[in-house]
């Protein structure tokens, strides 16, 4: 498969007329909180697997761009890109996850970590935090919670290949693929993904059905334009 033909199945790139920063909560709420009210409450904050409903309770909840939404407005400024297209970059639902405001706020936009280094910073959390396999590296970087990855990986691809963000070492990309493949899709992806499809038009084609995902991450062709070295060679 070509990139243009993945876009043309996960129903174009994403565009918007207005930038994350200038949403208010009832469009945040509407675009993604509201899902919430469905029966997924006991869906885990992806870093820190605390529960959301709990998280929205304590008012300590926020929406975590898993593709940093700063480093992608820089990039596509760069490519002088289309306004409505970097704006709908960062109200993209699909790269949207639910976390403690604190972590969030904590990860920033460090790039994940995908060598298997030690965790060397975290911080505390109110309420404590349920998964234990996160923070940061002696690089900082960010290291992903293994149950989470599969997640992670899913997004960065979208992203990646629906804004055409040409940004990955082939070890990010290997990394990425084998997250993907390791970490099954779970109901909670596929359940979202199908809400977004039904209020916006769109969808992770990562994130459809596990058999059409392999084949997606099989096919070398779909990748080649994500690399760094490609993008300099060419």
């Amino acid at each position: 498969m070509k990139q243009e033909e993945f876009i043309e199945l996960a129903g174009g790139t994403f565009k918007n007329n207005e930038y994350y920063n200038d949403w208010g909560g009832k469009d945040k709420y509407e675009n993604f909180w509201a899902f919430f009210e469905s029966d997924y409450k006991y869906v885990k904050a992806i870093y820190s697997g605390l529960d959301i409903n709990s998280l929205r309770q304590m008012k300590l909840h926020s929406i975590e761009h898993i593709f940093p939404k700063g480093t992608l407005k820089k990039y596509l400024e760069l490519k002088n890109e289309k306004e409505d297209i970097i704006k709908g970059a960062t109200t993209n639902p699909i790269n949207f996850a639910a976390e403690h405001r604190d972590l969030n706020n904590e990860r920033g936009h460090l790039p994940f970590e995908i060598e298997n280094d030690k965790i060397i910073r975290q911080i505390r959390l109110t309420p404590p935090a349920y998964y234990t396999d996160w923070g940061r590296d002696h690089e900082n970087e960010w290291i992903v919670p293994t149950i989470s990855r599969g997640n992670v990986a899913r997004t960065m691809l979208y992203m990646s290949l629906t804004y055409k963000v040409r940004d990955l070492f082939q070890e990010h990309l290997n990394t990425y693929i084998y997250w993907a493949k390791s970490d099954p899709l779970t109901h909670w992806e596929i359940e979202f993904n199908q809400w977004v499809y039904e209020k916006h038009k769109i969808k992770n084609p990562f994130c459809d059905d596990s058999t059409e995902m392999v084949k997606l991450l099989d096919d070398t062709e779909l990748f080649q334009n994500l690399l760094v070295e490609n993008r300099i060679n060419n």
